[in-house]
């Protein structure tokens, strides 16, 4: 019998033992699930964090894209000038040559500082894409003269008229373009036409292919009058 009754302590200090560390080990659990919890929100917000200033940074070099084109822009009309400059200036020394080509070579090259100084000129300021099946909005800016008769055709992803020539922008104004229903970080390729206010016709070309920067080309003279 006595040693029955040992047993039977036994076990129930055995019981007690555990019943005791089950107590001890909840809270520990719990304390555990509850730093777990903490961490996992600790993380979330560390991405949300890191979305944010990956953001910033794409319109940080959105911005700084736009105003490199605009400052090429600026320096390629200089540069032009110059040439043209340049070129009058070595008619004008060349006293041997015969004087109807010397007229001749003078009336094109008024002509050209003509075209140069009333041409249109679109560049890039930004582009914006919205859902997975995206919808695109893309800002220009006229830093020429105006433009007439603007037309923008969409040649990539799909094909189709996004303005017929109607729209007239003029110097310093914006042209703003909607692309609906466009794969998510396909290439978008814009050809713009237009005219200048002596009818001398242009054409450029803006292209947005992920992850290169989107650039739009310098005007090139179609036809002129």
């Amino acid at each position: 019998m006595v040693l029955l009754d040992a047993v039977r302590d036994g076990a129930k200090i055995t019981d007690w033992i555990i019943a005791i560390a089950a107590a001890i080990g909840v809270p520990l659990s719990l304390f555990a699930f509850i730093k777990l919890v903490l961490r996992d929100r600790l993380r979330e917000s560390q991405i949300a964090s890191l979305g944010d200033i990956s953001n910033q940074l794409t319109n940080q070099v959105q911005e700084l894209s736009a105003q490199t084109q605009q400052f090429k822009y600026q320096s390629d009309m200089m540069f032009e000038h110059n040439k043209l400059f340049e070129r009058q200036l070595v008619l004008l020394h060349k006293g041997q040559q015969d004087n109807s080509e010397l007229q001749s070579q003078q009336i094109e090259l008024t002509k050209q500082a003509r075209r140069a100084e009333i041409r249109p000129c679109f560049t890039h300021e930004s582009i914006s894409r919205l859902g997975a099946v995206s919808h695109i909005n893309i800002a220009l800016v006229n830093q020429g003269d105006v433009a007439i008769e603007v037309e923008c055709f969409l040649k990539q992803p799909t094909r189709g008229w996004l303005a017929k020539p109607t729209e007239t922008v003029q110097r310093h104004g914006g042209l703003n373009i909607s692309i609906n229903d466009t794969l998510a970080n396909s290439k978008v390729e814009v050809e713009l036409k237009y005219q200048d206010a002596d009818g001398n016709s242009y054409k450029q070309v803006f292209v947005a292919d992920n992850p290169n920067p989107a650039s739009i080309s310098r005007p090139e003279l179609l036809t002129f009058t």
